[in-house]
């Protein structure tokens, strides 16, 4: 488990990554996806299990961070290895290793899914460190990669090709950066 938050109605929320095949709890249960996946666990108030899901590709997956919006609804923010599909309508790069989900709040659904990274890339090449929804639903993402990551993380990739926006602090890379992302609301935009 990598991140845990609470609801607006004071439940648990807890993410990370798993290879377990019996994990899933709730009705319809997901399915693990094969290797490592990750997951995501509603607790009560009380610490009773609501529903536990898995989320991901065939390839390895996992959830950094995990948060709600002002409706309850729930976010998670991971790495893949493998290529998950983008929802209509929103800002990404098609097979980028990161991904941002929307789920609804008892995790019963999810609504929408970017990617985002460079394109053509094999493995991620974001160590992430922190992620935000704010009261306007704007997302907030940011990490570290390239570098000291290539030793530490399983080859983790430089940061070139990454989008920046028109008023970014510093436009280009050396490829080993610090990244900070903002997203509109519903990921339909990049803001910067």
């Amino acid at each position: 488990a990598y991140s845990v938050c609470t609801s607006k109605t004071n439940e648990l929320i807890v993410a990370g990554g798993t290879s377990s095949l019996n994990m899933a709890f709730g009705t319809p249960a997901s399915a693990p996806s094969g290797g490592t996946d990750g997951f995501i666990a509603k607790l009560s108030s009380s610490g009773a299990r609501q529903r536990i899901i898995y989320t991901g590709t065939t390839f390895y997956d996992q959830v950094f961070f995990v948060a709600t919006d002002d409706q309850n609804r729930v976010y998670a923010m991971g790495q893949t290895a493998g290529n998950m599909n983008m929802s209509p309508g929103v800002y990404g790069q098609l097979n980028g290793k990161h991904f941002v989900q929307q789920f609804n709040s008892d995790l019963t659904s999810l609504l929408r899914t970017t990617t985002f990274g460079k394109t053509g890339s094999t493995q991620p090449s974001l160590s992430p460190s922190a992620f935000m929804v704010d009261v306007c639903g704007r997302i907030y993402i940011s990490g570290w990669g390239g570098g000291s990551n290539q030793s530490y993380h399983n080859g983790l990739d430089n940061l070139f090709g990454f989008p920046t926006s028109a008023d970014a602090f510093q436009k280009s890379t050396d490829g080993s950066d610090f990244y900070l992302m903002v997203l509109g609301p519903n990921f339909s935009n990049l803001l910067y």
